[in-house]
């Protein structure tokens, strides 16, 4: 589909490394390339899921994003494609403890 490609994040780790930076409610962004503008648009989410699946015979890390501008819907991403905005996790604390 024209002008909704996405753009991937440089990440130096692999993909299930860098699904462990996100949590459940995590703010987070991503870009799409619009060819009316002929630029990127900059949206925003709040994770909603995260899930390893093996696809193309490979585990992935898949997010589920409630967009911001219409959080009535839920899309799915691939983690290596979002950026972290804002953790949902207080600073000091690691994001799998369970004693807070």
């Amino acid at each position: 589909m024209l002008g909704s490609s996405l753009i991937m994040t440089n990440a130096k780790t692999d993909d299930k490394e860098h699904s462990y930076q996100f949590s459940i409610g995590d703010i987070i962004k991503w870009r799409r390339y619009c060819s009316i503008k002929d630029d990127w648009d900059v949206n925003y989410g709040i994770i909603t899921t995260i899930n390893d699946e093996i696809r193309f015979n490979r585990i992935i890390s898949i997010c589920k994003v409630a967009p911001l501008k219409d959080i009535t819907s839920e899309i799915e991403f691939f983690t290596f494609g979002l950026k972290l905005v804002s953790s949902s996790c207080k600073k000091g604390t690691k994001k799998d403890d369970t004693n807070s």
